[in-house]
């Protein structure tokens, strides 16, 4: 009876300590159960050449030709992490996002799908039609539809130029403040 309690209390550990460290390595798949399980009405697609996921922390880990599509927004990156609970994407490196009709480029991105928000910092470069924005860093809100961009703004709208320390684009009126 000894015996038997000390090989169940081990496989016990084995079991707990395989499932602390436990993160699945998948090589570009698509995982939409994941997401379904989480009873979104809109699960996101999830691409890597790369992808762990942690059980625990509901977190993807990815890297490599990263692509993440929710809804109407794509996010393309070198590498980016994905929480599934609190529905935040990070992403680094040669990014590219878009959402309908606008178009963004950047070296950092952090996106809150639940408050409708993302902070976009190094290189930016904001493009939508005739209107061109670069700047240093900004931020978007989904629910307001404005952009702020600061730090080196240049404008380009309609073949027009100027300089600003920050400014603020309005996606519905498409005016800048």
């Amino acid at each position: 009876m000894k015996k038997f309690l000390v090989v169940l209390t081990m496989l016990i550990g084995l079991f707990l300590t395989g499932a602390v460290t436990y993160a699945a390595d998948v090589n570009r798949v698509t995982d939409i159960e994941t997401a379904q399980t989480q009873n979104m009405d809109n699960p996101p697609i999830i691409q890597a050449d790369k992808k762990r996921f942690d059980i625990f922390t509901l977190t993807y880990t990815l890297e490599g030709n990263v692509w993440i599509q929710h809804k109407t927004r794509s996010v393309k990156a070198d590498y980016a992490s994905y929480n599934l609970a609190a529905q935040e994407v990070k992403a680094k490196g040669h990014i590219h996002f878009a959402d309908g009709d606008f178009k963004v480029a950047c070296d950092e991105l952090s996106v809150n799908i639940k408050q409708n928000t993302a902070v976009l910092a190094g290189h930016v470069t904001f493009d939508r039609g005739t209107t061109k924005v670069t700047s240093d860093g900004g931020s978007f809100n989904w629910e307001s539809r404005k952009a702020v961009f600061e730090g080196n703004v240049s404008i380009t709208e309609n073949g027009r130029s100027r300089n600003a320390d920050k400014i603020t684009y309005d996606l519905q009126t498409e005016q800048f403040n």
